[in-house]
């Protein structure tokens, strides 16, 4: 059987299914999935550290909490997506990773990133 009569009884057997593989080209599919983690801890800060000073206090005092956060995160399960969309304040977009605190009050909360 000759090359184009063959290829006839399968364009007729298989209509548009039927592709060519001289008709062909190659293209690549790509994805980019963005997962985060998310932990936190508590720390006990002196009642005398003013508002004003507790992020300073805190960047000095990393070792009350920075070893806990670790671990936290490190067994932390994955979540698709930027994590932008919590009420945790996390919500710098340019940033491969951000630290936050907050300051908990029966009143009003105060809070900055570290």
């Amino acid at each position: 059987m000759e090359y184009k009569k063959g290829i006839k009884i399968l364009d007729d057997m298989l209509g548009d299914k039927h592709i060519h593989i001289s008709d062909t080209k190659k293209v690549k599919v790509m994805q980019r999935s963005v997962y985060h983690k998310y932990a936190e801890v508590e720390v006990e800060v002196p009642n005398d550290i003013k508002d004003d000073d507790m992020q300073s206090w805190l960047v000095e005092n990393e070792d009350l909490y920075n070893d806990e956060i670790d671990d936290k995160i490190s067994k932390a399960k994955y979540e698709f997506g930027f994590g932008l969309d919590n009420d945790a304040g996390l919500d710098e977009k340019d940033s491969e990773s951000e630290w936050r605190f907050e300051v908990l009050t029966e009143g009003e909360n105060y809070g900055g990133h570290l």
